[in-house]
Order: C-alpha cells, then sequence, then structure tokens
C-alpha cells in the first residue's frame, strides 16, 4: 500500500461508522454493516454483495452502498473520501432552518419518511422548501411521497408561488418561473370571439342576475354571487402558452347561454347554443341542471381556494395536474358532470391519500369541502 491508502486504510472504519450510525439506530445492525462493507470491499472491490441485501429496507443506503461498489477494487482512498462526502439530509437541514423545523416537528415514522423520499432533493429543491415548508402539509396527506421527493424542486416551487399568490405579488411569481407576465382584458387561448366576449361583459356589469338565479336554481345567494365575481368578473394571474397573463376567464357559448336560461327560467327547458362550428347544440332541462349544480360547486370552492393563494391550474407540463403539481381547478369537484365521480381529477392524476366530503347537490357542504382541501393540501 502507498502512504496515502495507508492513512486511508486506517480512516475507514471510522468515517464508515458514523456514516452508519445516521442510517441505522439498531448498534447490532450498525456493526453488521460495518462488518459487510470492510469485508467484501477492502479484499475484492466491487462485491458488496452482503452489504446490498442487507440495505434492500433502505433505499438511501442501498443508493450508497452502489456508489461503493463502483469504485475500483482496492481503491480505499476513494471510498473514504465517497464515506466522508456523503452528507446525511438530516446535517443538510441545518442550512435550511425553516425546513429543519418543520421536518422535525414530523412523528418518528414520517421524519423517517421524509428522510427517505427526499433522500437525493438537490439544494435547490431544499432552499425553495425552506422558503415554502408548508408543502409538507400536503406531503404527508400525498400517497406518492416518493413521486414527490423525486420532483421535490417543481412540487415545492408550486408552493412558494401560493405564498406570492396570496401577497398578490405577481411580477414575484413571474419572476420565479422566469416567464413574461402582462395583464388583458380576457385571457384567450387562441381567436377571441367577439360575440361571445361581448355577452360576457354584458353579465359582468350586471348584479340584479344573482337573486334571480339563486332563487330559481334554489341556491344560496351567497353561493352564486361568488361564483358569478369568480366566473365572470374578477381578474386571475393564469399561465397561458407559456407566458403569464391576468384578466377575466375566456367565456365560451356555452357558459353565456347556461347562465342566462338559469335566469330566465331556472333551466325548465334545458338551454341551446351555438357550438365553434356554428350548429347549434341543444342540452335538456335534466343534463342542464345537473351541469348547473357541478359548476356553480367547482366554480365556488376554485374561487375560494385561489383567494387562499392557490395557483389556477399548475405552471408546468402544460398545466396538466400530477402527483406534485396542482391547481385549485384540478382539486375542485370535477365539471365532467357525467361522470359520477365528483373528484375524478384528485382520484386520476394527484391521487391523495384521502378525499374531501362529497359534495351530493348539497349546498351546505361547500364551505367544508373548501376548509378540507386547504387542511390538505395547505
Amino acid at each position: 500500500m502507498t502512504p496515502a491508502q495507508i492513512t486511508a486504510f486506517g480512516e475507514l472504519p471510522s468515517v464508515l461508522m458514523t456514516y452508519i450510525k445516521e442510517n441505522y439506530t439498531d448498534p447490532y445492525e450498525q456493526g453488521q454493516m460495518v462488518a459487510y462493507v470492510l469485508t467484501s470491499f477492502i479484499p475484492v472491490g466491487g462485491q458488496l454483495k452482503f452489504a446490498k441485501l442487507v440495505a434492500k429496507g433502505n433505499p438511501k443506503w442501498l443508493k450508497f452502498v452502489q456508489k461503493l461498489d463502483n469504485i475500483p477494487a482496492g481503491n480505499i482512498t476513494d471510498a473514504v473520501n465517497l464515506i466522508k462526502g456523503e452528507k446525511d439530509l438530516l446535517t443538510r437541514l441545518d442550512a435550511y432552518p425553516n425546513l429543519k423545523t418543520a421536518v422535525n416537528n414530523l412523528t418518528p415514522t414520517k421524519k423517517q419518511q421524509f428522510l427517505d423520499d427526499f433522500v437525493d432533493a438537490s439544494d435547490a429543491a431544499l432552499t425553495r422548501m425552506n422558503n415554502a415548508p408548508i408543502c409538507l402539509n400536503y406531503w404527508k396527506n400525498s400517497a406518492s411521497g416518493d413521486i414527490i421527493g423525486a420532483n421535490a424542486e417543481a412540487f415545492a416551487k408550486q408552493y412558494e408561488a401560493m405564498i406570492l399568490l396570496k401577497q398578490g405579488n405577481f411580477t414575484g411569481v413571474a419572476s420565479l418561473y422566469n416567464k413574461s407576465f402582462k395583464t388583458v382584458e380576457y385571457v384567450l387561448d387562441g381567436a377571441p370571439n367577439p360575440t361571445v366576449l361581448a355577452e360576457a361583459r354584458l353579465i359582468a356589469n350586471r348584479t340584479n342576475d344573482i337573486p334571480v338565479i339563486a332563487q330559481k336554481m334554489g341556491v344560496p345567494e351567497n353561493i352564486i354571487r361568488e361564483v358569478k365575481e369568480h366566473f365572470f368578473v374578477t381578474e386571475h394571474f393564469m399561465e397561458i402558452n407559456g407566458n403569464f397573463q391576468k384578466g377575466r376567464f375566456e367565456r365560451e357559448a356555452e357558459d353565456i347561454a347556461l347562465w342566462k336560461a338559469a335566469e330566465s327560467d331556472g333551466l325548465v327547458n334545458g338551454y341551446s347554443f351555438i357550438d365553434i362550428t356554428g350548429g347549434t347544440q341543444y342540452v335538456n332541462a335534466s343534463d342542464a341542471l345537473t351541469e348547473f349544480k357541478r359548476l356553480v360547486a367547482h366554480e365556488y370552492i376554485e374561487s375560494k381556494l385561489m383567494k387562499e393563494g392557490f395557483l389556477y391550474r399548475n405552471y408546468l407540463n402544460n398545466g396538466d395536474p400530477n402527483e406534485f403539481n396542482f391547481g385549485a381547478h384540478d382539486l375542485s369537484i370535477s365539471t365532467k358532470w357525467r361522470n359520477p365521480n365528483e373528484y375524478i381529477m384528485l382520484t386520476n392524476y394527484v391521487k391523495p391519500k384521502s378525499f374531501p366530503t362529497s359534495f351530493n347537490n348539497d349546498w351546505s357542504k361547500l364551505d367544508l369541502i373548501v376548509n378540507q382541501l386547504i387542511q390538505m393540501f395547505k
């Protein structure tokens, strides 16, 4: 052996033991892992079979052992340097006090799960989680903690954006995602329909429709007021075609026709509208009533969540939701009224461990659902 290798050989047991203590609490397991690594690595190298076997129940350790296994036989200096360079996640959290406090407040089981799920989190991801430690609240309720951990930076970034949105700091959100930002009258995805937008403006500028619709549809007036403001009046911050815009929701002919029919006769005759091809579409009374109830429930919940800082839809992946990126639109009751699953977006894409109370056409449950979603995701 060279002098450097002799020095490294003397250091190996102690640095290895220090690292193992961070990952195994049982003294027998600690000694077992030291023995397996030393006896299998030093003589031959690249043969950490026993260590791999023991490490199977510990994902972080398995990755570490695999790194050791890639070092050429007998290169003890590199082995010691690798072990010294491997920092335990809990040790890394010293640089992120807000996040470390949140992690230390977890139950022992959840704390270990965090250390396993986020073992490979980058410094950038930990910085974002430190800026928005509230992200752990949803991670605790997710059935996909490992997927969130593997996408920690994107996951934490949306929670950082939520804080900025709650503050009304739209420029800060644009900077966070390195996108441009402008204010418009309507956020349009494609060519505008001047006739529909003119109708939308007329509805937005009225208030006498609110009590009429509430009475004819049997919906509390405060709910109709909230929904109308959100659906037709309020300017929302959204990602569109790769950049941010702040403006009213673009409305379609179907939206206008549904709202006007609810005001005129409570949808007893259904409603009709001109679709984008120029053809006339008719929705019967039963379907129209179901659609209206789902729409009102969806928009009410979505509005309340967005006022709490939730994104409308996520700002990555073209707005498509997944386990680590989602918005109020995805968390709310689905507008897909032909599907009996009220939470189809949650079921298919976000996949939390539990779900809010069913709406089941009971207007008194909407605020409960809002509060449940806030507790689950924020």
